[in-house]
């Protein structure tokens, strides 16, 4: 990889939010190269490119440290009573609304903007509402309250206290995964929740993370590479709420109207004419075609329901879908994955289905649910049985093994090949940087500027975050050898390390290029490979494998987020474990008096218009398919489904063969250079199932902001892409969650919008079903 550049010198006159002391002063010395340190003329060593306006075109890790980011530091607070207890309602509001919803038929959850400006109201409020210190000013009798007052309002709200309000309110959702399990043990097997299993297992899955993200903290969160570009819109609002000079109000300006033209928009392409999120030429043109004809075009062009088609060339006009957050802003080596990834997929699963491989006409062209040879849907119900619902073997002989649509064929196999891929390309392709990182931490010479600000703050030793992960990983082995799991204590050995190896790639081409492979179908594979025939421990298994892998990545998001925004790390390791630890509970502890009090609805397949254990139905579903992988996936099944686990090995070796090529084939140099295999083999079943009408619109936008706006307005680009693609993304999520609550059923009873040509009875884009072949 391309060592990232920073510039000598810049002017400042352009870029009002940076690089200002806690004056408010701008101050260049910090990148000139006459600077009075040596680790200031180290950070800026090196010019970027720039373009036609002769600004910083933005293209790597330093350039998003140096231009990006600000460096100011206002010295406020960042723990205060206030923001304990805002941040801890704000996080109860999000389990409790996470939690109820998953249990009905319409799921909401509070968005990342959404937590931000609802934290900042609320702290708002409370600074105007609460004494304060002001008040007794002047009264001498009551001068013993002045502490008091200090202490409940200190003053006006700093942008450190807003943070660390957000990530405890954020926190509350990281160890959700434990609480989902025991809901669906708990609905599905009975009374087999023991307290030792409820305290001790969601101890361990929580805290496992914490601790595994503290110790990878020289890899993962100081270097300037490890972007995380997903947390840059949430700073661009955090900066422009507090951090904004007076007189220079225009970003804030832009912001509220955009925010304010996607909150209207919404309603009108969500709820009005969904039509709007699936134009389909081809569709269109085709109503009148016999229906032979229109279900071909459907698979191809049709794309607004779910599991209908590829969506080629649709045009979706809904935020909800079209996320500027990551099609905007994410870098282009991700974008160029993404877009040729996504294009060859779609050809090869057209090819697959027509050539009838894997006999692909018999099942609908896209689907994940298993079915038997005829076409129907696999009985799951009767083949397990007892009160662990094991596998029945005579019922299954009488079925036989379930068979795949080509498409979830084609989305496991290459799944499993974006691990292998993940494992081999991060060898090769960042080894030597990620051994430079660690010697840098090692002698202390990590030029990330951020990171150099940062010094100021005393670290969290390592051995904090030592005992963490050794405290949550005895948790685990008293969790499973204490209490019926299932999942004997190899299985869990097996599960952490699995997850212990996998996380630290994941989390790598997640900080650099934004996106992570994801690793939950290939966990359920492996607990299904060795614990054939039971699905307790397969929950078991790949919630423990996973949730490390899923909690590395997403507090190391939120450590990232602190380093830019100077959140002394010792507050952090507190925030993040007390947020992690009581969401957690508190989040099974709702769900638990939900499941006592609505289990024989929720156990219905149906539900009603105010329940629905579809999500826990699905979870369980799930677990039950993937017991039956080694009679599924294994050699001599005579399914040919053995390609699947062969996907690791047939990942593994691209990578290899990608360096090669680079490295020795100068006319494909340049291309290789565009591809980064574990991504872009993931994103080869990107359009495998679910609605993917949007598609090609995030194509269009994402060529435009990174091959356009970018290289040639990259002032616009670095002041606007980030800040409003958080409007647009949060006013999209806000009215999704209302139209969600008020008019989807989120209320028990669903308000939909009279049928017409925007909103017809069917798929919104005029295409056909696509669930048999003629």
């Amino acid at each position: 990889m391309s060592v990232p550049s920073a510039m000598v010198q810049h002017d400042t006159s352009g870029f009002p939010h940076l690089n200002q002391d806690p004056s408010g002063k701008d101050d260049l010395s910090t990148h000139r190269v006459d600077s009075n340190t040596d680790d200031e003329k180290a950070v800026s060593s090196e010019e970027p490119d720039r373009g036609p306006e002769r600004e910083p075109v933005i293209q790597t890790g330093k350039d998003v440290s140096a231009f990006v980011v600000s460096l100011r530091d206002d010295g406020d607070p960042p723990l205060t009573l206030r923001c304990l207890i805002i941040g801890t309602a704000v996080m109860i509001c999000n389990c409790a609304v996470t939690q109820v919803y998953s249990a009905k038929p319409v799921s909401l959850s509070f968005s990342n903007v959404f937590v931000i400006l609802l934290t900042w109201v609320s702290l708002l409020l409370w600074h105007v509402i609460m004494p304060k210190e002001s008040w007794v000013d002047n009264v001498a009798w009551l001068s013993f309250l002045q502490p008091v007052f200090r202490f409940v309002n200190p003053g006006p709200i700093g942008i450190k206290e807003h943070v660390v309000a957000t990530i405890i309110a954020a926190s509350g959702l990281n160890g959700d995964a434990g609480p989902d399990v025991l809901a669906t043990i708990k609905l599905f097997y009975g009374s087999t929740i023991t307290p030792l299993m409820t305290i001790l297992g969601l101890f361990s899955i929580s805290l496992i993370g914490v601790g595994f993200v503290g110790l990878l903290r020289p890899l993962l969160i100081y270097p300037s590479e490890m972007v995380y570009w997903y947390t840059l819109p949430m700073i661009a609002v955090f900066q422009m709420l507090h951090q904004e000079k007076a007189e220079e109000k225009k970003r804030l300006k832009i912001f509220c109207w955009l925010f304010a033209g996607t909150f209207c928009w919404e309603p009108v392409v969500a709820y009005i004419a969904p039509w709007l999120n699936g134009i389909s030429i081809p569709c269109l043109a085709s109503m009148g075609a016999p229906m032979k004809i229109r279900k071909h075009i459907a698979r191809l062009f049709g794309g607004a329901s779910a599991n209908q088609g590829l969506g080629l060339f649709s045009i979706s006009l809904d935020p909800q879908y079209v996320t500027p957050s990551t099609y905007a802003g994410f870098p282009l080596k991700w974008q160029t994955s993404y877009w040729i990834g996504t294009m060859m997929g779609s050809f090869l699963m057209v090819a697959l289905f027509y050539a009838n491989a894997f006999n692909a006409k018999d099942f609908p062209f896209m689907s994940s649910s298993l079915f038997l040879a005829n076409g129907t849907i696999y009985p799951t119900d009767e083949v397990f049985l007892g009160a662990n619902v094991e596998m029945d073997k005579g019922m299954y002989d009488l079925y036989g093994a379930p068979r795949l649509t080509a498409s979830a064929l084609w989305a496991f196999l290459c799944q499993a090949a974006a691990i292998g891929a993940l494992i081999t390309h991060v060898a090769i392709f960042w080894s030597r940087d990620l051994w430079g990182f660690i010697k840098e931490t090692r002698d202390g010479t990590q030029h990330d500027p951020h990171f150099q600000a940062m010094r100021r703050y005393t670290e969290v030793p390592q051995w904090w975050y030592l005992i963490c992960v050794v405290t949550a990983v005895a948790a685990a082995y008293m969790t499973v050898c204490l209490s019926n799991t299932t999942l004997p204590a190899w299985g869990l050995t097996i599960a952490l390390l699995c997850g212990m190896v996998i996380a630290p790639f994941s989390a790598v081409i997640y900080a650099s290029y934004g996106s992570a492979v994801a690793t939950n179908s290939i966990s359920k594979m492996v607990a299904g490979g060795i614990h054939g025939g039971r699905p307790v421990a397969n929950l078991w298994f790949s919630c423990w494998c996973h949730q490390i892998v899923n909690l590395l990545v997403s507090l190391s998001d939120y450590q990232k987020l602190a380093q830019y925004l100077k959140i002394p790390w010792r507050v952090m390791f507190m925030v993040q474990i007390y947020g992690t630890l009581l969401g957690a509970y508190f989040n099974w502890w709702i769900i638990s008096m939900i499941i006592d009090n609505k289990r024989e609805i929720l156990l219905d397949p149906i539900g009603n218009n105010q329940w629905s254990g579809a999500y826990y139905q699905g979870l369980n579903a799930q677990a039950v398919e993937w017991a039956l992988a080694k009679y599924v996936f294994a050699f001599g099944s005579g399914l040919h489904y053995e390609i699947v686990p062969l996907g690791l090995l047939i990942g593994a070796l691209i990578p290899p063969i990608h360096w090669v090529a680079k490295r020795y084939i100068p006319y494909i140099r340049s291309l290789g250079d565009l591809i980064t295999t574990p991504l872009f083999i993931y994103y080869l079943q990107g359009s495998s199932g679910g609605i993917n009408s949007y598609v090609f619109s995030t194509i269009v936008l994402g060529a435009y902001m990174q091959l356009y706006l970018r290289v040639y307005r990259p002032r616009i680009f670095r002041e606007y892409c980030y800040l409003l693609s958080a409007a647009v993304d949060g006013a999209a999520q806000i009215m999704g969650f209302m139209l969600s609550f008020f008019l989807f059923g989120g209320t028990g009873t669903p308000h939909y919008f009279p049928t017409w040509f925007g909103n017809p009875d069917g798929s919104p884009d005029h295409c056909v079903s696509t669930r048999t072949y003629e």
